[in-house]
């Protein structure tokens, strides 16, 4: 008679099966790590896309408004390059009620109405040159859109449509004197400056030792006039239009920023008397920026948060056509 003999069975012990939890632990953490990452760059894809989008619509409408009365020439003198300016401060003297022309012309459609927590802020620069011995403007001009994006507050306001008692045309109540809208480009002093140390450029803002409280990483900085010239291979104003892109702060006490890569600067030979080289801003230089938002629209008191505004900075060039005289 035969009989049936179950064959023994062996289970997991206790460690294997720690083992195993431990390993599936390890996996569940990497995957969790991905997601972060992929979340991080379909933001940043997106925004990019934004941008770029906001960028396009700037130049279509900048170029339909582009006229000698909206963009007359940056040329502060004779021989001088033409610097960078916002059509706000644009050296126009017919300004009417609501500002300079060009800026009148643009302002309305700075802000996406379909998406209002999106913008574009304009800077141009425009040259002169001779013909038969008279100067006469260009007939194009160079535009940077820094396209941004409302970090800390859901939209911007444009004043046009929505009942919100503010504008961010305008700066808040409490604003001090040299505070400026959040939808304006903010003027202020530079160095930039290639150390031979750390094989990177550094920005700083002057006076030396101060930042701008709107100062964040990711803002971008436009130059708009630099000075220097005292060496023979550096010629005024030979670095207006260049642009760069704030990383961190490297150096607290004196508020040195580094930059970003694909902006940060190149070695270019050898070290001048001066300490630098032809890439080197050593005399404080105009600029432009926008970097972090107001806290609070209704209060300029409650300070700046959030990080920088900035979505990206595109430039091209715009023809520009005879006014029209009714």
């Amino acid at each position: 008679m035969q009989r049936n003999v179950r064959s023994a069975r062996r289970g997991f012990s206790f460690t294997e099966v720690l083992f195993a939890v431990m390993v599936l632990g390890i996996g569940f953490i990497m995957i969790a790590a991905m997601f972060q990452v992929t979340i991080r760059q379909t933001q940043n894809t997106m925004g990019d896309t934004q941008g770029a989008n906001e960028a396009q619509a700037a130049m279509a409408y900048l170029q339909s408004i582009g006229t000698n009365q909206n963009f007359p020439p940056t040329v502060p003198g004779a021989n001088k390059p033409a610097q960078v300016f916002s059509l706000k401060d644009a050296p126009n003297p017919s300004a009417g009620p609501g500002g300079k022309p060009g800026y009148v012309a643009a302002k309305g459609n700075m802000v996406n109405l379909d998406n209002p927590r999106l913008a574009w802020l304009p800077l141009y620069r425009r040259g002169v040159h001779t013909v038969a011995g008279v100067t006469v403007p260009d007939s194009f001009a160079q535009v940077f859109v820094i396209a941004v994006q409302s970090r800390n507050r859901p939209q911007y306001n444009t004043g046009f449509r929505n009942p919100q008692p503010y504008s961010d045309f305008n700066v808040p109540p409490n604003a001090g004197s040299g505070d400026v809208a959040p939808l304006d480009p903010k003027a202020v002093q530079v160095t930039v400056v290639y150390n031979t140390t750390t094989k990177h450029g550094e920005l700083n803002f002057l006076p030396l030792g101060t930042s701008p409280p709107w100062a964040a990483p990711g803002a971008y900085v436009i130059i708009a006039d630099d000075p220097n010239a005292n060496e023979p291979s550096m010629r005024e104003g030979q670095s207006n239009g260049r642009i760069y892109q704030l990383s961190d702060v490297v150096d607290e006490k004196n508020q040195t920023w580094g930059l970003m890569p694909g902006s940060d600067m190149i070695h270019n030979g050898a070290a001048k008397a001066i300490g630098g080289d032809d890439n080197d801003i050593v005399k404080p230089a105009g600029a432009y920026m926008v970097g972090r938002g107001y806290t609070n629209a209704l209060s300029a008191s409650d300070g700046y948060s959030g990080p920088s505004q900035d979505l990206g900075v595109y430039t091209g060039y715009i023809q520009i056509s005879p006014d029209i005289v009714p």
